[in-house]
């Protein structure tokens, strides 16, 4: 099995190298979230973070911090990744994958099938997610 961190602006000054001389082969990096106030924003250290895990040899991934309950916010996480893995990222290898952290308390109440599918107003946003996973899968 193997064994991996996840790192954001909290785990700031953590040793890359030492994680690796440690064992863990893959790093997946706080890329962004979504604000309380509905704005995509990009993680405080994020470019410190990718550049160091790759710097140490590991496997490179990312993640978005998801506030989504609704369509709408769903929609605008999407382009925002989709933006970044297009523009900044468009040259990187995202071994270890792309993925949407869901665990806020507001998430809480909503279903696995809502989460994934495209009704209850959700259908522009799985098209969108659809799109960004094909964009993933040329990296």
């Amino acid at each position: 099995m193997k064994q991996g961190i996840d790192v954001s602006k909290w785990q700031k000054g953590l040793d890359f190298k030492l994680a690796k001389q440690q064992g863990k082969t893959f790093c997946i990096v706080r890329a962004g979230r979504t604000t309380s106030d509905g704005r995509q924003v990009m993680d405080e250290c994020f470019y410190e973070n990718i550049n160091k895990a790759k710097d140490a040899g590991l496997d490179l991934g990312i993640y978005f911090y998801s506030l989504a309950t609704d369509a709408v916010t769903a929609h605008r996480e999407a382009e925002w990744i989709n933006h970044l893995l297009t523009t900044d990222l468009c040259n990187t290898h995202l071994k270890a994958g792309v993925w949407l952290d869901v665990e806020d308390p507001r998430q809480a109440s909503l279903s696995p099938a809502k989460l994934t599918s495209g009704s209850d107003g959700c259908h522009q946003s799985a098209q969108l997610v659809r799109r960004l996973c094909r964009t993933v899968l040329k990296f």
